[in-house]
């Protein structure tokens, strides 16, 4: 049994940091997870966050969350180009915005992250 055996078979949620390192490792997990379950979503931290612990202290929840898909042929790892200052806030990403429609509208149908726990 690998590490990710208790994600297959579940809708599950990738949130990505908002730098170039928080996500290459987002899409690295929706490789590992792309096949295996049911549905897999990706979101970020709303604006003014910079990640899932920014979002949850400024006392935002699941529905601020900002859904993103990764652009039709993400970057391998190690092919982003580094803007030469240092900084990854600046690099070039592979995510592109999701459009939000039915998702406002209440039409969406929303999946559940699961971590494959059930109660005895």
């Amino acid at each position: 049994m690998s590490d990710w055996d208790v994600c297959y078979g579940h809708p599950m949620w990738v949130i990505a940091d908002k730098n170039a390192p928080g996500r290459r490792h987002a899409a690295q997990v929706t490789r590992i997870l792309n096949g295996h379950v049911p549905e897999l979503c990706v979101f970020e931290a709303a604006p003014g966050c910079h990640d899932l612990s920014d979002h949850i202290a400024a006392g935002l929840g699941l529905d601020d969350l900002v859904a993103v898909e990764l652009a039709p042929s993400p970057p391998e790892p190690g092919t982003v180009a580094s803007n030469g200052n240092g900084s990854d806030e600046d690099e070039p990403t592979p995510w592109e915005p999701l459009e939000l429609g039915s998702w406002l509208d209440g039409t969406a149908q929303q999946p559940q992250p699961s971590l494959g726990l059930t109660r005895s």
